[in-house]
């Protein structure tokens, strides 16, 4: 009996190599176009879960680029986030000061409110 021995791929492979020639034309296409990371790739570039990358870029105000309601992040944004995360004192202080401007810009509701 002739057997064939073919490579056979999964679905899964069959929708990555998808992704990587889709991804393939779009860079030829926009060359100059920056490579846009995803909070999933974020957190696994960082080796943390998902939720302390969302928790971190909420706490932390991790730069970001906003398109509709998805989250995308640059190459420039991941070494400002690693830098924040090499020198805490720095990113400490400046959350502080963010913390400060924002009490400053709340309006002063209830008792003995400033007239």
């Amino acid at each position: 009996m002739d057997t064939n021995s073919e490579d056979v791929t999964s679905p899964g492979e069959d929708a990555q190599e998808a992704d990587l020639s889709e991804y393939a034309a779009t860079k030829a296409k926009f060359p100059d176009a920056p490579v846009l990371y995803t909070l999933e790739e974020v957190a696994e570039i960082f080796r943390v879960s998902k939720s302390t990358a969302y928790a971190l870029m909420k706490k932390q105000n991790w730069p970001h680029l906003r398109l509709g309601t998805m989250k995308r992040f640059t190459q420039g944004d991941l070494e400002k986030i690693d830098a924040i995360h090499r020198h805490p004192e720095d990113a400490w202080l400046e959350h502080a000061e963010a913390r400060a401007r924002m009490r400053m810009q709340r309006p002063r509701i209830g008792t003995r409110a400033a007239r």
